[in-house]
């Protein structure tokens, strides 16, 4: 009877070690991938810091107005909010504040100053659109007036809250500045965010399903038909009827155990 060999079939062993490289080839690409996405971040974190940086010097000439603006300052400040997002914006006003200037990056007054140390204010009146209405103190010694108030946060209003390393170049935002006209008011309707097309939702699909392979777990996600968003009213069986007193309610009349 001829010998027979005791090592593995040559064949198997093969097998078992291009198995092996391509499982230490797949966790390589998750880890580079992992690691474009910190240094992705990092980049975009300096490029808003040094934004932000730029803008707190904004205008470039003092007697700017803010209600017409330099076209060079209005095309140099929308390309530097792009990748901005609202919390990036709201550290930009705050930074300008602290400077001694308008919120509005494209205004070079001061803010005003506000009388009191009241925490709210009464705004607005009877020849108001919205009436009266409480606002923080705080709020309004960001803005040298409510125009430019409003000149701001109409640019804040069309900032993606998506941080700027995870945008597709597909949905890159077009910033547009509010502009006073003696014909149109502050009623301008913000710009229309166009719709993700099918092969967008197709890749966003992707990266989830890639996410939750590698074992992550979104806070934001939901898993779908644990909660129903339907909402009903309750059928009314009987007509409503008052609450009567009940007996202790009423024993707090008496004293020392006797009704008055």
């Amino acid at each position: 009877m001829a010998s027979k060999s005791i090592l593995k079939n040559p064949s198997a062993r093969d097998a078992t070690a291009q198995a092996h490289t391509a499982r230490e080839q797949r966790n390589r690409d998750i880890a580079i991938h992992h690691a474009t996405l910190i240094q992705q971040q990092k980049d975009a974190e300096l490029q808003i810091l040094e934004a932000i940086e730029e803008l707190i010097d904004y205008p470039t000439s003092p007697d700017a107005d803010p209600a017409n603006p330099l076209p060079a300052d209005v095309a140099r400040f929308a390309s530097l909010v792009v990748p901005f997002q609202p919390s990036d914006y709201d550290s930009l006003i705050e930074e300008r504040h602290c400077a001694d200037l308008c919120g509005y990056s494209l205004c070079p007054r001061k803010p005003t100053k506000q009388n009191g140390k009241a925490k709210m204010r009464i705004i607005g009146g009877s020849g108001s659109d919205q009436g009266p209405r409480f606002v923080p103190s705080k709020q309004l010694e960001m803005w040298c007036s409510e125009p430019c108030a409003k000149r701001a946060l109409y640019v804040k209003a069309q900032l993606n809250e998506e941080p700027a390393w995870l945008r597709r170049a597909s949905r890159v935002v077009h910033i547009e500045i509010l502009y006073d006209k003696p014909a149109q008011t502050f009623t301008a309707a913000l710009p229309e965010r166009l719709k993700t097309s099918a092969a967008d939702d197709a890749i966003e699909q992707s990266m989830l399903n890639l996410a939750l392979e590698r074992g992550e777990q979104s806070s934001s996600v939901r898993s779908k038909g644990l909660i129903n968003d339907e909402v009903l009213e309750n059928t009314v069986t009987r007509p409503a009827v008052a609450p009567s007193p009940s007996a202790e309610i009423e024993n707090h009349k008496r004293v020392e155990g006797y009704n008055p």
